[in-house]
């Protein structure tokens, strides 16, 4: 099921957001994932929901599923040159994204399954979990094509979770210091930062929001003031 609301709120150079829920939930981020070069769902989706996807990311959408499960947005982590996979996804899954998207495909030897709440980054830099082992920054590294840097947003290690970052901008939890954002903004090379929540409230970015330079998506309750801060610093 999915549910689309009647705001769609766009501005002059043809960026849109979309508030939407999946089957239910608000928490699109643990569904879907966004990069400046395609976005993935999960496979089984309605074609409509497809549609959606790409007018507000305008990107080529592919349906998939990482370890047999739904949950891209929580378990994967890509950027516009590599997809990075958790340790139980399966060969399949990894053929079939290098297949339909021509990109590196990489399972990450790592202990932790949900890369998308470990891993944050555009085109231009990703930062880790401050735990995460030198042989995963390794394959990180060589997938993504970009460097990479430990560290921590807002208190927590869980930086994928903690923000979203597009090729423009970056967004992070409320609890995020002036000095972690002006970091994150010149590590990323993105041209500014800010905080927000998300769904009427809630401090975790990513759980309600899916982005690229090109749109976003994010839930339903999304309000008016969480809107414009995904659009002026995301865009």
């Amino acid at each position: 099921m999915i549910s689309l609301s009647n705001e769609v709120l766009q501005d002059q150079n043809s960026q849109q957001i979309i508030r939407i829920n999946y089957k239910g939930s608000e928490c699109i981020g643990v569904f879907f994932l966004a990069s400046e070069g395609y976005a993935l769902i999960p496979r089984g989706s309605h074609e409509s929901l497809k549609e959606i996807v790409e007018e507000a990311l305008q990107v080529q959408v592919i349906e998939t599923t990482a370890g047999e499960s739904s949950l891209v947005g929580v378990l994967v982590h890509g950027n516009s040159y590599g997809i990075l996979l958790p340790h139980i996804a399966s060969d399949e899954e990894v053929s079939f994204l290098q297949n339909e998207l021509g990109l590196k495909v990489a399972i990450v030897p790592t202990r932790y399954t949900a890369l998308g709440n470990v891993v944050l980054g555009n085109d231009y830099a990703t930062i880790v979990h401050p735990k995460m082992e030198k042989e995963a920054v390794k394959v990180i590294e060589e997938t993504l094509e970009t460097p990479v840097y430990k560290a921590i947003i807002g208190g927590s290690p869980l930086v994928g979770a903690y923000a979203v970052a597009t090729n423009k901008g970056v967004l992070c939890h409320v609890n995020s210091s002036l000095s972690e954002i002006r970091w994150l903004t010149q590590t990323l090379k993105v041209e500014d930062g800010g905080v927000t929540t998300i769904n009427r409230g809630i401090p975790y970015v990513k759980i309600g929001l899916v982005a690229n330079s090109g749109g976003a998506l994010c839930g339903k309750t999304t309000t008016g003031p969480e809107l414009m801060r995904i659009k002026n610093i995301l865009f």
